[in-house]
This record gives structure tokens, sequence and C-alpha cells, in this order.
């Protein structure tokens, strides 16, 4: 089975709380996969406050400037940090304007694992957030496999 026809798959592999971030070591398989717009799609329909996020890239300041070519494990912060300030501006008994910001980054040369962060005021809702995120994206995986070929690998033939 060569990488374009294996499913995607992505799983938190350990957990770090620090003061005022959560660190996540997250495990991507194939190796370096990427979204594509027909995954893009899917994660619009399911979110579309997702494309509007601040975003440093290369391309544009949102996220939805890279959603369609991007590493899922940059996705993936993107929908933690969403979904945890979406909890946060439910609970909260005023509009503080509370930003929530993230980051991530491969922390191997086979783009296996990556380390995802992101900011938080509770460490119990950005463990929430990251398990809901996670599983928003592996339903969204799941949801365009036979749409489309939803993810791309740097290894594709």
């Amino acid at each position: 089975m060569t990488s374009s026809s294996a499913p995607a798959r992505i799983r938190v592999k350990q957990l770090t709380v620090r003061s005022g971030r959560l660190e996540a070591e997250v495990e991507v398989y194939p190796p370096g996969a990427h979204s594509t717009p027909a995954l893009a799609r899917v994660l619009r329909g399911m979110n579309p406050r997702l494309a509007g996020h601040a975003c440093v890239n290369d391309v544009g300041d949102c996220f939805g400037d890279v959603m369609d070519h991007t590493p899922l494990p940059h996705v993936l912060e993107h929908l933690a940090v969403d979904a945890q300030a979406q909890e946060y501006r439910a609970h909260a008994s005023t509009d503080e304007g509370k930003v929530f910001v993230g980051t991530s980054e491969w922390i191997d040369d086979e783009r296996t694992v990556a380390r995802v962060c992101m900011s938080f005021v509770d460490d119990l809702a950005a463990l929430r957030a990251l398990r809901e995120a996670t599983a928003v994206l592996k339903s969204a995986l799941e949801q365009c496999v036979d749409e489309a070929r939803c993810i791309h690998a740097l290894c594709d033939d």
C-alpha cells in the first residue's frame, strides 16, 4: 500500500501541562501528512470559523490561506484553539476578549511526530479542547476518504 492510499492517522502520544500552556506530542501517519482541498472542504463544513483564524504562514494571514495544504498537526492546532475559545466564550461572565494561541512544529526528521502547543486559562478546558479537536480531525479524515484523497504525504510517488 502506498502512502497515497493509506488512511491518515493522527494520535496524541504524550501531553505535558506547563504554566499557561499545553504541549502535545502528536504522531502522524503517513509521515509528513498534509491536508488537501478535499479535507479543507470537509473541515469548513464542520467549522466555518476555522478558515478565518489568524495564522502566521508564508501565504497570507489567515488559516484559510493554507488550510488545504498544511501539515495535519497544524490543522489539529487550529481545531484545538478554536474548541477552547468556544468553551471559554460559552462560560465567561464577560466578553474579556481572551485570545488563545498555538504553535505546531515537526520534532523529528521523518515528520512522524510533531509538537502542538496552545495557551490556556484552564488546563482542564485545554485538555477537553484537544480531545475534541482530535476527534473532529479523525472524523473529517474518515468523511473525506470516499470523496477524494484527503491527505498527501511528502513521500508520495
